[in-house]
């Protein structure tokens, strides 16, 4: 069992779980895997807000400085995406933290690059080398569908009800329709930039 927890107790504030009584709970919960015989991977809690310096963050880290010494006193194995993601973005040049939020969607909420961090750091605490992690990076940069592009545009009214003609005409939805003429493009445009 995976368990990764933290990023709602300490972001919540009042409403979240103070850290008496999350020691207590995640205490809790790996005895009750133990005793039932599952084997128990800790991860560290992603970072709340891609810095490292904010109030979120420096309260996190007594949750997670927690966590890692109860993995280790129940010999659970540990992942370290927090420190993973502050990793990342120490390397990341300037120009690339202007970009926005590098392994977040919102700051909280990993998008496909924290997913594939996140993802890395279980491997590595099950052992896998370097090798094999960027062998399975590889294959990750392929799966179909694997970032969603949504910031498309709307159309109007009367545009829609085009669509939806020409969806007809063609016996699929509108949807449907869109999603191929958006992939056509951008079937295009990558051709465009690899000349």
């Amino acid at each position: 069992m995976t368990l990764s927890c933290g990023v709602n107790d300490v972001w919540h504030g009042a409403n979240g779980v103070p850290l008496p009584q999350y020691q207590t709970n995640i205490t809790s919960i790996i005895d009750q895997a133990q005793a039932a015989g599952i084997k128990v991977m800790v991860l560290t809690a992603t970072m709340i807000g891609e810095d490292p310096n904010n109030a979120n963050n420096r309260k996190l880290a007594a949750y997670n400085d927690f966590l890692r010494a109860l993995a280790k006193e129940k010999g659970c194995l540990l992942a370290n995406p927090n420190a993973d993601m502050q990793a990342g973005l120490a390397a990341a040049d300037e120009a690339t933290r202007k970009q926005g939020n590098l392994f977040t969607s919102d700051g909280v909420h990993m998008n496909a690059q924290g997913n594939m961090l996140m993802a890395s750091s279980v491997l590595r605490a099950f052992a896998l080398t370097s090798t094999q992690i960027l062998n399975a990076k590889e294959v990750w940069m392929s799966i179909p569908n694997g970032i969603d592009l949504s910031g498309r545009r709307g159309v109007s009214m009367k545009q829609f009800e085009q669509l939806k003609v020409l969806a007809a005409q063609r016996k699929c939805s509108v949807a449907e329709l869109v999603n191929t003429a958006f992939s056509e493009t951008i079937s295009t445009l990558l051709k465009t930039a690899a000349q």
